[in-house]
């Protein structure tokens, strides 16, 4: 079990310097952070969804920090409900596994890792734009005549 001995004439400042620390991580750094947890949340799904032999359509970020798993199949209700689970367990069981090899001395695996998993994301599966999935169709699977044809289909446009 890990003690930590402080002094207690040391407790004021270190809760101020922790209250600091958390703030910085929280408030500024949030504009980054809520990114990551997307791309944890969504790689949850789809990790699951691929396990339970389902392929993945796509997976779309929007700006706001928001995100979406299309499934190239429909799910039957027990494997939406593990897909769903899948998605909000993602960044917490990536956050432990990533503990757990700091813990073992395993810095390196760590980076390798969550760089692995990012390429994997961006690259197999495709990386869609909040715009183009208003319109129904994701960056890299959209030529000029379909992103015409998709124009000209909106109201107004």
């Amino acid at each position: 079990m890990l003690a930590l001995n402080v002094a207690a004439a040391d407790t004021p400042g270190l809760v101020w310097q922790s209250a600091l620390i958390a703030w910085i991580l929280s408030v500024p750094l949030y504009f980054v952070t809520k990114f990551v947890l997307v791309i944890a949340h969504e790689g949850g799904h789809a990790i699951v969804g691929i396990a339970l032999f389902n392929g993945i359509k796509r997976i779309i970020f929007n700006k706001q920090g928001g995100g979406e798993t299309q499934f190239a199949g429909d799910l039957t209700w027990p494997f939406v409900i593990l897909v769903a689970f899948a998605g909000y367990a993602g960044p917490s069981l990536f956050g432990l596994m990533a503990a757990w090899l700091l813990l073992h001395g395993q810095p390196e695996m760590v980076v390798w890792g969550s760089m692995a998993f990012l390429v994997a994301t961006f690259r197999i599966v495709g990386f869609c734009s909040a715009d183009r999935h208003q319109r129904g169709a994701g960056l890299g699977r959209l030529d000029a005549a379909a992103d015409a044809q998709l124009t000209e289909r909106q109201p107004g446009g």
